[in-house]
């Protein structure tokens, strides 16, 4: 079984390949789709193809925005770029289905349904879990600054010569919320 430090690279490299495939697949059909809806075509893309067109700008929106916000967090906040990564695989993924939809609706529709049934089932089920996790680490560090609040309080009460039950107080709050009895 793999550590966490090699499992860690191998599902970076493995997110950083399948970026690059999207890009790659985006670029390729939006060129398809420039030699078949080009030019010469009596008929704008726009008009007969509105909404899935907008879908997929927003689509390749969120997918460029995402992948930035990861490449530029991936030191300071390790969560939040690992938070993005899957926003923007999930976003690249949808802005070539919907460009599937618009070339070729059969091919492109069994995509969609294929993507929607991956979401549902797999990545659904597996964030539970990273979710409680991301959470739990959330609720210890800004309850680990909160009992510095509280002892800064505390001191600053003892400075000035407040009575004891109001210091006790302040203990029990800080046992309360360590999770020990009061």
């Amino acid at each position: 079984m793999l550590t966490s430090e090699p499992r860690e690279h191998y599902r970076q490299s493995f997110s950083n390949v399948f970026h690059k495939c999207i890009i790659s697949a985006i670029t390729t059909l939006a060129g398809l789709l420039q030699l078949g809806y080009g030019g010469a075509a009596a008929v704008s893309l726009f008009s007969t193809e509105y909404v899935m067109v907008v879908a997929f700008t927003v689509a390749v929106l969120v997918f460029i925005g995402s992948l930035a916000v990861k490449i530029l967090q991936v030191r300071e906040n390790p969560d939040l770029s690992e938070f993005m990564d899957k926003i923007s695989l999930s976003s690249g993924t949808l802005a070539v289905t919907l460009e599937l939809l618009i070339m070729v609706p059969a091919l492109g529709w069994f995509a969609f349904a294929s993507m929607e049934h991956y979401c549902n089932v797999i990545a659904v089920t597996k964030s539970y879990h990273e979710i409680a996790v991301f959470l739990k680490r959330l609720y210890q560090r800004e309850l680990e600054q909160l009992l510095q609040v509280f002892d800064k309080l505390k001191e600053l009460f003892m400075n000035i010569g407040a009575s004891a039950s109001f210091i006790n107080a302040f203990n029990r709050l800080e046992r309360a919320l360590r999770g020990q009895e009061c």
